[in-house]
């Protein structure tokens, strides 16, 4: 597998999952508290260390092969990324003004980027689509 599909695939192992997860929660607390640069290292050190452990010590062809994996492979771009990405600074900045409706709507934004094309893989040639409805 090369990298740049380790790449994609790592992002919904369960531990990049746990790890992402995890630096948006404690970040946002920080945040909360008015602690920008903490807030901001609990959010980047925690996903760069485990991306770097996992993509050198881990393989991923299991997340690749799921049902999830051809659905990742199918949408996961650069802009899905982006809006995911959007979705956690939106949840910054509502943690910063204390505004936990804004958090919601980050949340809400991170999936969509997840989500966005699950309608035009659902409409694919059922043999393709592994994730339509029986």
């Amino acid at each position: 597998m090369e990298l740049r599909e380790r790449i994609l695939y790592h992002q919904i192992h369960p531990l990049k999952l746990a790890a992402d997860i995890s630096a948006s929660i404690l970040s946002g607390w920080l945040i909360w508290q008015h602690d920008l640069w903490l807030g901001m290292l609990g959010a980047f050190l925690p996903a760069i260390i485990a991306s770097a452990a996992m993509l050198r010590w881990m393989r991923f062809e299991r997340q690749r092969d799921s049902k999830l994996g051809r659905y990742v492979g199918f949408h996961m771009t650069r802009l899905a990324e982006g809006v995911r990405f959007s979705g956690q600074i939106v949840m910054w900045i509502a943690a910063w003004f204390h505004a936990p409706w804004g958090i919601v709507g980050g949340i809400a934004i991170v999936l969509f980027g997840w989500t966005y094309s699950l309608p035009r893989w659902l409409q694919r040639a059922p043999e393709n689509s592994e994730l339509a409805p029986s």
